[in-house]
């Protein structure tokens, strides 16, 4: 009867609405739970790389690069734990996040750090494959990077800048729960400005993360890659120069090419792979689509893992090394730094130092000049000096793989 239909429709409407919070609260322990392990687990990766800088024996801090690695890896602690461990805690009940226990106080302090430390670390990335092209392409050494300028560019200006960029977000009220996990730049309502709300907090602040932020984030990619690959052309160049100085029936080698390619994508892929999820995430909401729950996790969880990345490219030489040859390996004992150890920049120095009298008298022959090969030497000794340890995959080469490796 329509009397019975009526009842039984007032019973099921509480059990789908209890059934639809269910849903709901576990979506939003989704987004708020697995970040906080991903981003402890990135606060413990780039701790060690700060551990093996400063308590290695020589200290490691004279470099310029070391340095440079030392303020990416605390740039990435203090946002992967103030922003991504703690996550929704900070920001205020009203916003409706799951956990959520702090102010707008405590919200706007972790969105600050959040762009500061982040874009820095970021930035430092791009400084990093700057300072390697300045050591392999144009010769700088220790003591020109050491000059005033260079120290400002590559060392100073990263968080000057950032820090420049993250105050105007505090003046128009722009750090506010960014609806997945963590308070960022976001307006209150959540994108008001487009869907012609009258915004209580942060009125621009749409237009200033697409700009500031994600193509902020975008260009750092970008000229990551243009880097790397200016990189592994020089290495190129440099072997391909060498081979005009190899005895008869020696062969060429691209060992070196080869390597830094590998070593400098997988440095593209530490930066990249932790932001993919939102360039697609970006993507999809200029086109006007709904986020899948997938993506939403696997977003949270990369951007917070950054760390994880780094020390992977840190130390997976010395990982790897001691899986081939044991504790006994010199290769074990040995530090790849960020992609771009002496194995990555290595050159024929050997080649040259053990076949010295032959290269003169083939330059002779060939009527080459001495100062373009003192020239060409001087680029060798500049690609050695980033890491003067030559590092064996083994103690226990043979005498084959040793001539090879001259060769």
């Amino acid at each position: 009867s329509p009397l019975r239909k009526r009842e039984s429709y007032k019973e099921t409407k509480p059990a789908k609405s209890f059934l639809k919070r269910i849903v709901t609260i576990t979506m939003s322990k989704l987004l708020v739970i697995p970040p906080k392990f991903t981003a402890l687990l990135s606060v413990a990766g780039s701790s060690l790389i700060i551990w093996d800088i400063l308590c290695s024996k020589p200290r490691k801090t004279d470099k310029m690069s070391k340095l440079i690695l030392l303020g990416l890896s605390v740039g990435d602690i203090m946002s992967s734990f103030f922003v991504h461990s703690v996550g929704s805690w900070a920001a205020p009940p009203s916003s409706g996040a799951y956990g959520a226990s702090g102010t707008i106080a405590t919200c706007t302090i972790q969105g600050f750090i959040g762009k500061w430390f982040a874009g820095t670390a970021n930035y430092y990335n791009v400084s990093l494959s700057i300072l390697f092209l300045l050591m392999v392409r144009y010769k700088w050494t220790e003591k020109d990077l050491k000059t005033w300028k260079a120290q400002f560019f590559l060392l100073y200006l990263p968080p000057i800048l950032n820090l420049i960029l993250s105050i105007y977000p505090l003046i128009d009220n722009g750090y506010n729960f960014g609806g997945l996990n963590n308070c960022f730049i976001q307006s209150v309502p959540l994108n008001c400005k487009s869907r012609g709300v009258d915004c209580e907090r942060g009125e621009h602040m749409e237009f200033y993360s697409l700009w500031f932020s994600t193509l902020n984030l975008a260009a750092t990619n970008v000229l990551l890659l243009i880097f790397i690959a200016l990189l592994i052309w020089t290495v190129f160049q440099i072997e391909r120069k060498n081979d005009r100085y190899l005895a008869a029936g020696m062969r060429t080698s691209r060992k070196n090419t080869k390597d830094t390619a590998i070593q400098g994508m997988l440095y593209i892929l530490a930066f990249f792979l932790t932001y993919l999820p939102w360039y697609v995430l970006m993507i999809m909401k200029e086109a006007g689509q709904p986020y899948t729950m997938p993506l939403l996790v696997w977003t949270v969880c990369c951007v917070s893992s950054q760390g994880v990345f780094n020390a992977f490219v840190y130390f997976h030489k010395k990982l790897f090394a001691k899986l081939r040859c044991g504790n006994n390996s010199e290769g074990g004992n040995r530090l790849s730094f960020m992609a771009f150890r002496s194995s990555v920049f290595k050159t024929n120095t050997r080649m040259t130092e053990n076949s010295s009298s032959h290269v003169v008298s083939t330059t002779r022959a060939s009527g080459l000049e001495s100062k373009e090969f003192e020239n060409e030497t001087t680029v060798s000794q500049n690609l050695k000096s980033i890491d003067p340890i030559t590092p064996k995959d083994c103690d226990v080469e043979s005498g084959e793989q040793q001539k090879a490796d001259m060769y």
